[in-house]
């Protein structure tokens, strides 16, 4: 049921249709047991790129210019341009990749006599700040996003509620970000978690920065009626940053 978006281009630029027939932009490929477009491409012996993103958008009628945001929690994607497609050679293998950062919290406790009931977590701004930008638009070509204006929260995360205790990673609590530019200063991004009913906050340290197709895990002990960040492990997606902070 999953829908890619293609862009079968004559090789100039992803926006120039292949063969001038103008259905070839932003075709809606769809899987069942394999993948179906919805509007068929006939090859010639012309070359053809072929461009995709994820998820298929009946508004995205410029390759260069996709909308992507991080309120939604999709895990937009694009591709490496695959070329030299024609009817010789007329199956494309497409590498998808992340647009957007992931963000993922461990919870573990100690000394702490609380149920450990884990209902919320945002990423935000400071108050006025810009470091976080929630929407703009994705060039399905290279990657590159411009960001818009828009500085709204993160507060939709995968697998909450739960309770505390000895996760495996795909318990994590998980957040897609817009990709950041690295923090001047602590505290211009802020994390609050809700644990019991209680609110406990978090400032971002100086210098992170969440980037595209990269997976940043925090692990997060609270201890008491205080709570820790430990160091940040980076796994792939690729190679991140490491940090720490408390919150009181």
């Amino acid at each position: 049921g999953d829908e890619i978006g293609l862009f079968v281009s004559n090789g100039s630029g992803v926006n120039n249709a292949y063969n001038s027939v103008a259905a070839n932009k932003n075709v809606k490929s769809t899987f069942t047991t394999s993948w179906a477009q919805a509007t068929p491409v006939y090859l010639s012996s012309a070359k053809a790129t072929i461009y995709a993103y994820y998820p298929w958008s009946a508004l995205a009628t410029d390759g260069t210019a996709v909308a992507i945001d991080h309120t939604s929690q999709t895990d937009f994607m694009y591709a490496t341009p695959v070329t030299n497609i024609s009817n010789r050679k007329a199956t494309a293998a497409i590498a998808m990749k992340h647009a957007l950062s992931l963000v993922q919290f461990d919870f573990k406790k100690e000394n702490y006599t609380g149920i450990g009931s884990l209902t919320a977590i945002s990423i935000a701004n400071k108050s006025g700040g810009s470091s976080l930008i929630s929407q703009g638009t994705l060039n399905i070509t290279n990657g590159a996003i411009t960001k818009g204006s828009s500085k709204e929260p993160v507060t939709r995360a995968t697998n909450l509620p739960q309770t505390i205790g000895v996760w495996a990673e795909a318990t994590y609590p998980k957040m897609l970000v817009i990709p950041t530019s690295t923090t001047a200063a602590a505290g211009d991004i802020v994390v609050s978690f809700t644990i019991d009913g209680q609110s406990y906050s978090w400032s971002v340290p100086a210098g992170t920065a969440w980037e595209q197709g990269k997976k940043n895990t925090y692990t997060v002990t609270i201890k008491g009626t205080a709570i820790g960040v430990s160091p940040v492990s980076i796994t792939p997606w690729g190679v991140g940053t490491s940090s720490s902070g408390a919150i009181q």
